[in-house]
C-alpha cells in the first residue's frame, strides 16, 4: 500500500485530508523525522510552521496518512490491512461528525438572523 507518490494533502477546494489538531501527534512526528524539529520544543512563526507543513514528503507518519485517506482506487482499497482500515473509517467519522457540527452551527446562524429580521419588522 505504502508506495512512493506525491503527496497531495489537499485533492479539492474542501476535500482536505488533514487535521492541525486531529493529526497533531502525526504532524509533530513528520517534522522531527523530516526536519528534526520538535514542535513541542521549537516556536516556530505560523508561516514557516505552514511552509515546512506544506512540504511534508509521502515517506512520513503525516504523507502515509494522507495517501492512505486520499486513496480512491478500488482495487487498493481491498487490499488494506485492518489498520489501514481503521485509520481510513476514523478520519471520515472525525470529517462527518465536523461537518455535522458546521451544519448545526450554520443552521442556528440562520435562525438568529431570520429571528432578528422579524423583530425588526414586526417589533
Amino acid at each position: 500500500m505504502w508506495r512512493k507518490q506525491s503527496v497531495d494533502f489537499v485533492a479539492k477546494q474542501n476535500d482536505t485530508y488533514y487535521d492541525l489538531e486531529f493529526d497533531k501527534d502525526a504532524i509533530e512526528a513528520s517534522f522531527a523525522m523530516q526536519y528534526g524539529i520538535r514542535l513541542s520544543k521549537e516556536d516556530l512563526p505560523l508561516g514557516e510552521f505552514l511552509r515546512l507543513l506544506s512540504g511534508i514528503m509521502p515517506d512520513t507518519p503525516l504523507g502515509r496518512l494522507v495517501i492512505l485517506r486520499s486513496e480512491k482506487r478500488s482495487e487498493v482499497l481491498k487490499g488494506l490491512s485492518v489498520m489501514e482500515r481503521k485509520l481510513r473509517a476514523d478520519w471520515f467519522e472525525f470529517c462527518n461528525t465536523k461537518k455535522r457540527q458546521g451544519c448545526r452551527a450554520n443552521e442556528s446562524c440562520r435562525y438568529e438572523e431570520l429571528q432578528k429580521e422579524l423583530m425588526a419588522m414586526f417589533g
